[in-house]
């Protein structure tokens, strides 16, 4: 709270800041982890509180402003936002802002806010979500190359595996011509999509997407695994991933011998190791379920209140 108020790290704490902050980087040199710089920053990359404009009134404005616009009330929403962009370099104002600009139509005011906000956010987690919302942007106005070149920078850097993943699915369809529908479309129009670009061959990245839109739409589970008739074949981290989520979709459809199944072939692939303690915990698991599942239920009265 003293920092906070003042500011004067030394005096506070009685230490040289440079001096902590280099000690912190030996201790960081001690750690054995092998990620990319973009990673560390996606993870990692904030603005400190204390180098914030009123943190409290901030929060505090943005919660009216997204309320404002959830009402479809956009005057006002806009100049909170706007307020607040004056005060401070806030990544969830820019966004409001230019859902705003893209909800009454005026796209290229969207792109040219993103434009101009992604290097103030140079070297933190948003300035992948922005440069991924500027690239769906770019699509709804037809400017695919321009989106692609996006999709493919952050595929190459994978900040984080969900960014990898709905890189790599769109990529996909603007190869299939179908970014355009798959981007401004409803779930069940995105769903579609996916399904007819897997039922030529898998396409890993998008399967963890396929997941969730059938849960989000409610859809028959078995109507879901007729989907993945063929054999699937794990050999990177993507389709072993997929193939991971595959097996959790199946605990929580009460799938137990396939989840089980599904978990043994995502542990084909041993290329990371947290992945892999991953997979063997959910094989585990699901083996347990396998072997407990009916004594449980079998044991539980479902008595009516």
């Amino acid at each position: 709270k003293l920092l906070y108020q003042t500011n004067d790290f030394e005096k506070i704490y009685n230490k040289d800041l440079l001096v902590v902050t280099k000690n912190y980087e030996k201790f960081l040199d001690t750690l054995k982890l092998a990620a990319p710089e973009e990673k560390a920053d996606y993870y990692f990359g904030r603005k400190s509180l204390i180098s914030k404009v009123c943190p409290r009134y901030i929060s505090s404005s943005l919660e009216k402003a997204w309320l404002f616009y959830l009402s479809k009330d956009y005057s006002d929403a806009e100049e909170i936002f706007r307020d607040i962009l004056s005060k401070s370099e806030n990544y969830s104002a820019v966004v409001g802002l230019s859902k705003i600009y893209e909800d009454s139509d005026s796209l290229k005011e969207a792109i040219n806010l993103l434009q101009t906000n992604i290097k103030t956010f140079s070297g933190t987690s948003t300035e992948f979500e922005l440069k991924f919302r500027l690239a769906d942007l770019y699509i709804k106005n037809s400017e695919l190359t321009k989106a692609e070149a996006l999709y493919d920078s952050i595929s190459e850097v994978r900040p984080s595996r969900r960014l990898k993943i709905l890189a790599d699915s769109r990529i996909a369809l603007i190869n299939e011509e179908t970014i355009q529908e798959y981007v401004s479309g409803s779930d069940f129009d995105k769903y579609l999509l996916l399904k007819k670009l897997n039922s030529k061959f898998y396409n890993y990245a998008t399967i963890p997407l396929m997941i969730d839109l059938s849960a989000l739409l409610e859809e028959d589970y078995h109507l879901f695994l007729d989907n993945f008739k063929d054999n699937f074949a794990v050999v990177d981290e993507i389709s072993s991933y997929a193939v991971y989520k595959i097996s959790v979709y199946m605990i929580s459809n009460f799938d137990y011998a396939n989840a089980r199944k599904y978990a043994g072939l995502a542990l084909r692939y041993k290329g990371n190791p947290n992945l892999t303690e991953l997979y063997d915990e959910q094989f585990k698991k699901a083996d347990w379920f396998v072997k407990n599942a009916n004594r449980v239920f079998n044991k539980t009265n479902f008595g009516q209140n």
